[in-house]
């Protein structure tokens, strides 16, 4: 070992640090024979339980003490955070910024425990529901699990970390897959599933915790992955995601069954990449016959490639595969709450309000029926007219105070065509939001903010106001917010870039080519349009083709681009200027890379504009 070491050294010219560098054993080696290794190499020993760049160099049977000191960095940051010096939207900003993603890098590498997930997401859960040093815990109103749904369906869009730490470790599988002739891809097949893929390799016997959690990603990979078609020699046609819909042909019947090792290449029309029509209805039902024929097969593609589905370069990444997991998590899905979430959080207000308006709709304000019902001992009676138990749809919308607010608010008659008995206070918040206007919708959100507070200091500091004096202080507070909005504006404005949305003509000397697609249903196929016009801005020449199958789309302005630019080259007329319509076509031209359809394309594109097309341009118009 020796030997190889100083051998490495004077190859490569890297002296390895002796004194940074550790050597653990198993039980059976005795201890003469470690102090011997140990005097040879130079290394001090240790027992394994260490870390080596942030992560435990072995993980025993204790996953729970492995993994202790994440729980411990989070546990320790929320301490030294005051909850009462925090409003929730503050406390929001932290835990998505900051506490969530403490546990990243390790769970980039292993998947951690559900119990030990657990109990993170119950720190968490804690810290937002108004943990501190002082007071321990506070009420916790929703479950982890509901504040992890989306904002949209009534969630707080926190992480759920189970589906993270997935999303995480499919990265790396991920990389199993694309990158067959990496090294670790190498040893990890040589060691665990030597004779078969990814996909249907088993766990094995006595395997490491890293493939362990490898192997648990296998269904949020098979979910996304998609074969793009190239020459085909590499696909087959059975148990692959290589349709438009990423369904996965299976043989049944007795002529697909003799044709079980069949190529997405026997497909083709000899020495020609179309589908032989004849051929595969001859092999597939009418039904299947369809699917395959309506999966286009582009000229650009020239080799197989496995793709990201949920992502337009074809590239993981784990937004979009998190997306997916929380997608298909039955668990996930059955706390989605119906109602119209976004419009809350499309106010345009500060962040407390609208958290404010999102609590208010959870039912989870601290009034006086809600507290009784999580075991507090207090009065229901409403503090400030006394006369009926404390809940919101009374605090709000039938408290005799609050409706002189509304009234002042000029808001009284569109609250009253939505107060019926078989209204919740929620369904009149979405159905108010909905008739509203951007103004009114924000006089709105302030007001019931500005009663809430009103109540707050009524039971808590014995200050009584008037109707008058609370809707000064919401028209103050809206009127101040709004002033220090239209500064802001102001700065970004003068520091924006105009965006043009006539269309302008050429520079003296230069052509501008605009190009446009179209797609139709019922013909099952895109269109292509591209006319030009000189610098005076006089027509030139236009040009139409179409193609089929039908494509969504992006795809379909892309090959829109290219077809407008080979039909410019072969013009020679090198100085154009190109303008689309579809802005995620023109950004991807200069953007990075991808292994999709859709980037093949935007690749041809780039070859063009690199080699035949090098004083022209492509640009985005509305």
């Amino acid at each position: 070992m020796r030997n190889i070491l100083t051998t490495y050294e004077a190859t490569s010219g890297q002296a390895i640090n002796l004194q940074k560098s550790e050597m653990y054993y198993s039980r059976n080696t005795p201890t003469d024979c470690k102090e011997r290794i140990a005097q040879v190499l130079g290394v001090r020993q240790v027992f394994g339980t260490c870390k080596y760049l942030g992560l435990p160099s072995m993980v025993g049977r204790s996953k729970k003490s492995t993994f202790k000191f994440v729980k411990d960095r989070i546990w320790n940051r929320i301490n030294s955070w005051s909850s009462k010096c925090l409003s929730q939207a503050g406390r929001e900003i932290l835990i998505k910024s900051f506490l969530q993603s403490i546990p990243s890098y390790v769970m980039s590498v292993f998947l951690l425990p559900d119990t030990f997930i657990s109990e993170i997401e119950k720190m968490l859960n804690t810290f937002w529901w108004g943990h501190n040093s002082n007071n321990s815990k506070g009420i916790h109103w929703m479950s982890w699990e509901c504040l992890s749904v989306p904002k949209v369906y009534g969630g707080m869009g926190f992480k759920s970390l189970r589906a993270f730490n997935l999303a995480m470790i499919g990265k790396q599988a991920w990389k199993l897959v694309t990158h067959p002739d990496s090294l670790i891809t190498k040893l990890l097949k040589a060691r665990y599933y030597p004779h078969s893929d990814y996909f249907s390799a088993s766990i094995g016997h006595n395997p490491s915790y890293v493939w362990r959690s490898l192997w648990n990603a296998r269904e949020v990979i098979n979910r996304g992955l998609r074969w793009s078609i190239g020459t085909g020699e590499n696909i087959s046609v059975w148990n692959q995601p290589w349709l438009q819909d990423t369904v996965r042909l299976q043989p049944v019947t007795e002529v697909q069954v003799m044709w079980d090792a069949l190529m997405a290449t026997h497909l083709f029309q000899p020495n020609k990449k179309e589908w032989n029509e004849n051929f595969i209805r001859y092999v597939f039902d009418t039904g299947t016959t369809n699917q395959i024929l309506n999966t286009p097969l582009f000229p650009y593609v020239r080799v197989d490639k496995a793709t990201w589905r949920f992502e337009r370069n074809g590239c993981y990444s784990v937004r979009s595969a998190y997306r997916d997991i929380t997608n298909n998590d039955v668990g996930m899905i059955q706390h989605r709450v119906p109602g119209d979430w976004g419009s809350i959080w499309k106010l345009k207000l500060p962040p407390k309000v609208k958290n404010f308006i999102w609590r208010l709709c959870c039912n989870c304000l601290p009034t006086r029926v809600r507290l009784q019902t999580k075991g507090v001992d207090c009065p229901t009676n409403f503090a400030i007219c006394d006369a009926y138990d404390e809940d919101t749809k009374h605090l709000f919308f039938k408290c005799s105070k609050s409706v002189v607010c509304w009234e002042r608010a000029g808001l009284w008659n569109s609250i009253q065509h939505v107060r019926l008995p078989t209204y919740s206070c929620s369904d009149m918040i979405f159905a108010l939001i909905q008739q509203l206007n951007i103004s009114q919708q924000q006089q709105f959100a302030v007001t019931l903010w500005i009663l809430w507070k009103h109540r707050n200091n009524m039971i808590w500091n014995n200050i009584t106001e008037t109707a008058q004096q609370i809707s000064d202080r919401s028209t103050s507070f809206l009127s101040s917010w709004k002033n220090a909005q239209e500064v802001r504006n102001q700065s970004n404005n003068r520091s924006s870039r105009v965006v043009i949305e006539n269309w302008n003509k050429p520079s003296p000397g230069r052509f501008k080519c605009n190009v446009d697609a179209s797609f139709s249903t019922s013909l099952n196929r895109v269109g292509f349009g591209a006319c030009i016009r000189d610098a005076e801005g006089n027509f030139v020449i236009a040009r139409t083709a179409w193609a089929t199958p039908l494509l969504d789309v992006d795809m379909g302005e892309a090959m829109g681009l290219l077809a407008a630019m080979q039909w410019v080259k072969e013009l020679n007329m090198v100085h154009m200027d190109f303008e689309t319509d579809t802005k995620i076509v023109a950004d991807s031209i200069y953007e990075k890379d991808g292994v999709s359809d859709f980037m093949a394309i935007i690749n041809d594109c780039r070859h063009l504009l690199g080699t035949d097309l090098v004083n022209s341009n492509v640009s985005f118009i509305r």
